[in-house]
C-alpha cells in the first residue's frame, strides 16, 4: 500500500526537442518515458539492456535444450540408482563448456575447455 508521503502528485513538465528526445527513447528501452525521466533525475538510470541479438538466441537455446536433455537423463538414472555412463558424463561436459563459451559470445558448439 502506498502511503500518503510515497503517493506522487506532483507534475513536472518536461519539452525536449526532437534529438533529445530520440536519446531518450533510446535509452529508455520499455520503461515509459516519465519513469525513466524520474529515475535519470534522481540518478538511478537502470543499465540498458542490449538488443537480443538473434544468431545468440538460436545458439544459446539449442545449448540450453542440450544441457536440459542431460539434466532429465542424469534425473532418470538417479531414479535407478544407475551409474551415468563415461560418454554420458562426456556429452555433459561439452554441453556445459560450450555453454559457457556462449555466455562468453563465442557460439561455435563442441570444443570444450
Amino acid at each position: 500500500m502506498v502511503t500518503n508521503a510515497d503517493r506522487r502528485t506532483h507534475c513536472v513538465s518536461v519539452r525536449c526537442n526532437a534529438a533529445e528526445l530520440k536519446k531518450i527513447n533510446e535509452a529508455r528501452g520499455a520503461m515509459t518515458r516519465g519513469a525513466w525521466v524520474r529515475r535519470a533525475a534522481l540518478g538511478n538510470v537502470p543499465a540498458p539492456v542490449p538488443e537480443l541479438n538473434s544468431l545468440a538466441w538460436i545458439a544459446m537455446s539449442r545449448v540450453a535444450a542440450n544441457l536440459n536433455q542431460l539434466a532429465a537423463r542424469f534425473n532418470r538414472l538417479a531414479m535407478q540408482e544407475a551409474e551415468p555412463t563415461v560418454a554420458e558424463i562426456d556429452d555433459l561436459r561439452t554441453v556445459v563448456g560450450d555453454f559457457r563459451r556462449a555466455l562468453l559470445g563465442d557460439f561455435s558448439p563442441g570444443s570444450a575447455q
